[in-house]
Formats: C-alpha cells, sequence, structure tokens
C-alpha cells in the first residue's frame, strides 16, 4: 500500500478498478488503492456522487441509453468497500434535466428533473437554475434501490434556490424569473437613465416556497409577500421546533430602499414571525447563515459589502443593485432573541491578521503597508472578494465561518480583419478584442471563528489558487480532530491539505496524488475533480481523467481515502 505521511495526518488510498462496467481488481505491489471507474464518453459534470455514511455510496447519471423516447437514468449503490449492491434503471421524460438532489436522513435520495432554461438579463449565479413547465421528482429507497415518479408542473418560470424534502413533502424554495420581455424593456429604460430618478422597474423578482405532496404529484405555494424586487438568499427547514421553514430574503421596494428578513413559517405555510435584520449605516449585507443558540436566542453571519453612494443607480437586473452577486469587504456578525436584534458587529478583510496570507509575502506586505497607510488617514482601506460562505460549524462553543474567495477569469482574443480595394490589393487592416469567460479562478479559502457574543477569536486563511471552474461549489472541506482542524480540497489528481490550530499553521499545504487503478498508468488530464466527507475517517475524491497506458482511456472515477 503507497502512504504518505504527514505531520499529523496520513493519508491511505485504497481501491478496486471499474472500467465500462465491469469490475476487475488488480493488485500490484501489494494491496491497490480502492478505486471505481466509469468509462466517460462525454467531457461535461454528468456524474454525481452522493455519500450515504455507512449505506455506502449513490452514484447516478443520464444514460447514454433511450427508452420510448425517454431519458434513461442510472441509479448504482456501493457498499463501504465499492461493490456493487444494486443497479437501477429509471426512464424520465426526454426534455428534463438534472436540477438539484436532496438526502432524507441517509435513507432516501429525491432527485428533481426540469425544464431549464435560459433568462436575458440574470447574472452568471442565476442562470443554471431557471425552469419551467413539467417536472419530475425522482425517489429512490437508497437500501434496496425501489423507484417512484412524481410529475407535476413549475407554476411559472422559476428560478430554483433551494429542494428539501420531508415526511412525504418536498419543498421547492425559488423566484419568479422575469420574462425575456420584461429584460429588454427594463434594458431599453435603464438607457434612458429612468429608472436612475424614478426606480421605474418591470424586471422583477418575487419569491415563494412550493410545497409537492409526493404521493399524487398535487402542490401548493406560500408566497412570500414584499412589494417590489424580493430576493430569496437562503432558506432551511427545522425539524425540531415549531418553526417548519425558515428563510432569508432582500426586499428592495424602491430606489432608497434595501431591507433584509428572516421569515419562519409553520408546516402549512402560516406565517410565524419575521424579524427585520438590520445593517447599519452604509452597509449592504450580502450573505447569511443561520444558527440557533436556544432559549430564543440566535445567531446570523455572513458578508457585507459598503453601498456605493456614487454612481449608484437602481436596476433590478442589475446584480450590484438587487445583491444578486457576491462582492464585500467583510464578515457581520449578528445577535437575534425572538424577533429582536441584540446587536451587529462588522470585520473587514483589510483588519483580519491572516486574510492576506495566500499571497507571496513580498505582495502581502504591500497590502498591509497600504492599510497601515489607509489608516492614518483615518480612512478604512476597501478590500473586495467575492466569497462562497459556507454553513456556520459550532465547535466547543466557536462559531465558525468558511468562505472561499473567487473572480471571474476572461482570456482574451483577437482577430484582423483585412480591407482590400476593388482590385484586391490590401488597404489596410482592423484588430478586434474580445473577452471570453473562462470559470471561476479560487485565490483562497478564509476561516474566521467567534463567541457567542460576536467577537472574533481568532482567523486564518488556505490557498487554493489552482481551481478553475464553471461550477461556484464548495471545494474546501473541514475535519476537526481534538485542537486540529484540516482543511482539504481535490483538484487536478492531487489532494490537498493544510492543518491549522486557530490561527496558527500546525502542517503547511500537502499535496497528495491520487492514485490511478493499473501499472504504468500515466495521467494526461484532470477535470471536474471534487471531494466530500463519507464516514468516520473516510471521505470520498471524484472527476475525470484522460490516462494513458497501452492505450488511452477517459473516466469518471471516484476513490475511497483515509485520514488517521
Amino acid at each position: 500500500m503507497k502512504t504518505q505521511t504527514m505531520k499529523k495526518i496520513m493519508i491511505k488510498f485504497l481501491f478496486w478498478a471499474m472500467i465500462s462496467g465491469t469490475i476487475t481488481s488488480t493488485f500490484a505491489q501489494g494491496v491497490q488503492p480502492l478505486r471505481v471507474e466509469i468509462e466517460a464518453k462525454k467531457s461535461s459534470d454528468d456524474y454525481n456522487v452522493v455519500p450515504v455514511g455507512k449505506d455506502g455510496v449513490i452514484l447516478f447519471y443520464e444514460s447514454y441509453e433511450k427508452e420510448k423516447g425517454d431519458k434513461i437514468w442510472v441509479f448504482t449503490k456501493y457498499n463501504t468497500e465499492l461493490k456493487e449492491d444494486w443497479n437501477e434503471e429509471v426512464p424520465v421524460q426526454k426534455s428534463l434535466d438534472f436540477i438539484k438532489y436532496y438526502i432524507d436522513d441517509e435513507k432516501m435520495l429525491y432527485v428533481l428533473l426540469g425544464n431549464m432554461h435560459y433568462v436575458a438579463g440574470q447574472s452568471s449565479e442565476l442562470i443554471s437554475n431557471n425552469a419551467s413547465g413539467t417536472f419530475q421528482i425522482v425517489s429512490i429507497d437508497i437500501s434496496n434501490g425501489n423507484s417512484n415518479i412524481i410529475n407535476s408542473k413549475f407554476p411559472g418560470s422559476l428560478y430554483i434556490r433551494d429542494f428539501k424534502v420531508i415526511n412525504d413533502k418536498a419543498s421547492i424554495f425559488c423566484m419568479t424569473s422575469p420574462t425575456k420581455g420584461d429584460a429588454c424593456m427594463q434594458m431599453f429604460l435603464t438607457c434612458t437613465c429612468i429608472p436612475a430618478f424614478t426606480g421605474l422597474t418591470v424586471f422583477k423578482f418575487h419569491s415563494l416556497i412550493m410545497n409537492v405532496n409526493l404521493n399524487n404529484g398535487t402542490f401548493t405555494t406560500i408566497p412570500i409577500k414584499y412589494e417590489g424586487n424580493t430576493l430569496l438568499l437562503d432558506s432551511d427547514i427545522m425539524k425540531d421546533t415549531n418553526t417548519f421553514y425558515k428563510v432569508f430574503v432582500k426586499n428592495k421596494p424602491n430606489v432608497k430602499t434595501t431591507s433584509n428578513y428572516l421569515i419562519d413559517y409553520s408546516g402549512n405555510g402560516d406565517l410565524i414571525k419575521t424579524s427585520k435584520i438590520k445593517s447599519g449605516s452604509g452597509k449592504l449585507l450580502r450573505t447569511f447563515k443561520y444558527q440557533n443558540l436556544g432559549s430564543e436566542e440566535s445567531v446570523i453571519i455572513g458578508t457585507y459589502d459598503t453601498e456605493k453612494k456614487k454612481g449608484f443607480t437602481f436596476n433590478p437586473a442589475n446584480n450590484e443593485s438587487m445583491g444578486l452577486n457576491s462582492v464585500s469587504e467583510g464578515i457581520y456578525f449578528t445577535k437575534m432573541k425572538g424577533e429582536e436584534q441584540k446587536f451587529i458587529k462588522f470585520y473587514p478583510f483589510s483588519k483580519m491578521e491572516n486574510f492576506f496570507k495566500y499571497l507571496k509575502n513580498k505582495t502581502a506586505n504591500k497590502v498591509k503597508e497600504k492599510v497601515k497607510k489607509t489608516e492614518k488617514k483615518g480612512k478604512e482601506l476597501n478590500v473586495n472578494y467575492n466569497l462562497l460562505v459556507h454553513k456556520i460549524i459550532e465547535k466547543n462553543g466557536q462559531y465558525i465561518l468558511i468562505g472561499e474567495a473567487y473572480y471571474p477569469e476572461y482570456r482574451k482574443d483577437s482577430y484582423k480583419t483585412i480591407t482590400r480595394d476593388a482590385s484586391g490589393v490590401q488597404t489596410g487592416s482592423t484588430t478586434t478584442y474580445t473577452y471570453v469567460f473562462i470559470g471561476y479562478r479560487f485565490t483562497h479559502a478564509v476561516i474566521a471563528a467567534f463567541d457567542s457574543e460576536g467577537n472574533k477569536l481568532w482567523d486564518n486563511s488556505f490557498a487554493i489558487q489552482d481551481i478553475l471552474t464553471f461550477n461556484l461549489k464548495e471545494k474546501v472541506k473541514v475535519m476537526f480532530d481534538g485542537d486540529d482542524i484540516i482543511l482539504t480540497y481535490s483538484y487536478g489528481g492531487y489532494i490537498k491539505s493544510q492543518i491549522i490550530q486557530g490561527d496558527k499553521i500546525v502542517q503547511g499545504k500537502e499535496d497528495t496524488k491520487i492514485e490511478t487503478s493499473l501499472e504504468g498508468d500515466k495521467v494526461k488530464q484532470n477535470w471536474n475533480s471534487d471531494m466530500d466527507f463519507w464516514y468516520d475517517n473516510y471521505f470520498l475524491s471524484w472527476g475525470y481523467q484522460k490516462i494513458k497506458n497501452k492505450g488511452k482511456r477517459t473516466v469518471f472515477y471516484f476513490n475511497k481515502i483515509g485520514l488517521q
């Protein structure tokens, strides 16, 4: 067995090989890593891996086969030794694509499929989950693979924010999507500058919760009613309290007003309470993560930005106006007692001790010097980052927030146009430049801990500059081992890991290669890699690879990895 020893952890790889659906065990130089390989015919992110604890792991994907015009989706369950337990093929409507999945107490898998489409004028954060018309919910019993399908129809064009299932009721948290006509009209109005002075808008978002009965497909809706634009930013289901739904919404009724609300609903959709989250003068709250403390107390942690005053115009088709993007300059902490907000505290990135550790020393020192010079002038340096924020982790009385910083990256292309006279002689040329979006570049993860009164206890960072992806989803995983916090992610055929204790780095960043199935394998390309915790001290790493070894093969793989 191949191992690589670190200061506090040892990563072990074990695997079986499965190529083109046939399991073959290959042992060279003793025991080989435990791994599954499936022949991949497309270079897209079509395969979905769902760890389900000690019950094993579910793999599901759209097959290339058809049945009477329907698509075939394949669901396969593997046990913890990555041996196949069952395989189920489910025909679904050919027009439907994967939207989201949900695991209910690790016993049932629910997959939401719908008609996906693009809506003009929306940000890249909204494009991927726009759906309308017919949808299906596929239910899979994890224990035996038995399946059931519910058919229903969306009440209009919706952007799906979240999807959860409890007690035979599927809850779809969504927003209505403005039509193409509304988007075009709003763009025309913006050119006239009318919205800047009057707040006139035809491009509006409204939020709602859609409840689907999984026994018969009927549904009811819970509208979240506010004037103007209302965006549903985060949501959750509270299983053991009187509050069933808890949602965060941002409301902008007019050009001058932006309000944030935490709303509680019962399971029947009755309004229980509404709490207004005040941000303070000139602050714009971007993200919201909730943690219940008990005794009607709770904390909310997220990111904020300074509301821009100069040149600020209201246009709901504009990300900046509605807060659709996640550009932030710091982290806030607020505490609630029932409906009352007790306090709110702000911590700008520029004042965090370790926020810039991901930079090279020379660059980091320049930034710190700039911060000091700005503070001497009695001002605060605004450092803006897009931050993908994780859920709050409560550990030993500390409330830990993790965010992954990223930015959109573009490639500059050029092409030359030649002009000629009537005789064909070149008379000149023009070079045109275009910028092509090539993905989101991640820079680093920031991790900060607070006590229940919102005092920042420590902060740290983890460099992740090598990730370039079209999918904005969490990459960094966190594991606790006593006082050690293990930060890790999978990319480019390697497991990247770092160990911290509060603001101190115990083990610097380490790269460990993900082993393949056959001796002599040479990996030529890696893409769409990811990882997640599985059970005990094990997690799964997966992705796509092009491999050369007495021929070439393109595979989707997943490896079982243990931490000790």
